[in-house]
């Protein structure tokens, strides 16, 4: 009694198991044959302790009474696996060493991205344990890439704006504090250049003013009272002039806050006077804007929008609270519209006498401010003048 045939699943298997058992005719490296013992134990083939390792022995004794048809299937798809070998060893498929580098440095981009956002090490969980090849976190697929690589140009762009301006702060403040630090230095030098002259002739003031004071002071010995009285006077007059700035200077302060107030109270009655004055034409304007919410409210009542109505008539109201007020008789109108005239006239006769009184205070200040001025400038003239007038001999 014959063998019944075995399914094409049994017969896949079997085309697996050989081409992972099947020498490499291409020159494969050392990670290449990895990949296949890994792809090994991914299936199970992990030891004879390994019933599915048993299991196969097996399958491979039945294997052996396959059908002619089916051998020969086997047979020609290893040759296709060996001829897809040759095509892509590593003699025959070369690509080009840069691209390659940007394409490994772009997985490395994403590895570290999926690192950073997730907080795992490069060994999937699935293969964390011992003799196990750490796997990839996910796949490493051109969109992936193409996403993180956006993701850090944009990140990047943001750093090299602040940077930017960095830069240009750093810049303005590098060429003010050089344009200070010249200066400075300039200074120091011209300083320099003074002083040594300076120094040279230090001795011969000292010296002079040792041998010309008691000679000085011995000729004024008896006038020297009526010297001081005349300085004094002259500082005196001068301070006397201070005095006098001071107090003039508080009236124009006080004058000016006295405009200020003034001119606020005249803008006042002037837009009250004109609230009255154009009551007319706000009474018409509010009106129109009443009967144009009429017209909408009851446009609204038609389609039945009530929440709308609801808030049209709330402006309605408001709008009428304002208006009502302002509708008198012609009597009550004509009184107001004087009221308000003659408290604006009132307020204008303020501020034409603030103005007046701001004026005249500057003025006077401005005077004393010059006096004094000119008394400092020709002080020391005027004081050799009184002191020439004194007799010394």
């Amino acid at each position: 009694m014959s063998r019944p045939q075995k399914s094409r699943r049994s017969s896949s298997k079997t085309e697996r198991k050989q081409y992972r058992k099947m020498p490499s005719k291409g020159k494969k490296n050392d990670a290449e044959w990895e990949d296949l013992q890994y792809e090994d134990e991914e299936w199970g083939n992990d030891g004879e302790n390994n019933p599915s390792r048993q299991n196969s022995e097996e399958d491979d004794w039945e294997d052996d009474e396959v059908t002619e048809d089916e051998d020969t299937e086997d047979i020609y798809e290893d040759d296709e696996l060996d001829e897809y070998e040759d095509e892509n060893s590593e003699e025959d498929f070369e690509v080009p060493l840069q691209k390659s580098t940007d394409i490994m440095d772009s997985e490395e981009l994403v590895e570290e991205d999926y690192e950073e956002r997730h907080h795992t090490s490069k060994v999937h969980p699935k293969h964390h344990h011992p003799g196990k090849r750490p796997g990839r976190p996910f796949p490493s697929n051109p969109q992936h890439i193409l996403k993180e690589i956006e993701r850090r140009l944009k990140r990047l762009s943001n750093q090299l704006g602040r940077l930017t301006k960095d830069n240009q702060h750093f810049q303005q403040l590098k060429d003010t504090l050089e344009t200070e630090y010249n200066n400075i230095k300039d200074i120091l030098n011209k300083y320099k250049a003074a002083l040594e002259g300076i120094e040279n002739k230090k001795s011969d003031r000292i010296l002079y003013t040792r041998n010309k004071t008691p000679m000085i002071e011995a000729a004024v010995k008896n006038v020297k009272v009526k010297i001081h009285q005349a300085i004094n006077g002259v500082d005196n007059e001068i301070a006397e002039i201070e005095r006098e700035l001071k107090i003039r200077k508080r009236k124009r302060d006080n004058a000016l806050s006295e405009f200020q107030k003034a001119e606020k109270y005249h803008q006042q009655k002037l837009d009250d006077f004109n609230e009255v004055k154009n009551r007319q034409q706000i009474i018409g304007t509010q009106i129109t804007e009443m009967e144009n919410l009429e017209k909408e409210i009851e446009q609204d009542e038609e389609e039945r929008e009530y929440a709308v109505m609801y808030f049209k008539i709330q402006n309605y109201n408001d709008i009428m609270e304002d208006t009502n007020p302002l509708i008198v008789k012609n009597e009550i109108y004509k009184y107001q519209l004087n009221k308000a005239w003659f408290q604006l006239a009132k307020a204008l006769k303020i501020l034409n006498e603030a103005t007046i009184q701001k004026e005249d205070t500057q003025i006077a200040y401005d005077e004393k401010q010059d006096e004094l001025q000119l008394r400092k400038e020709n002080r020391d003239n005027e004081i050799i003048e009184l002191l020439k007038e004194i007799d010394t001999i």
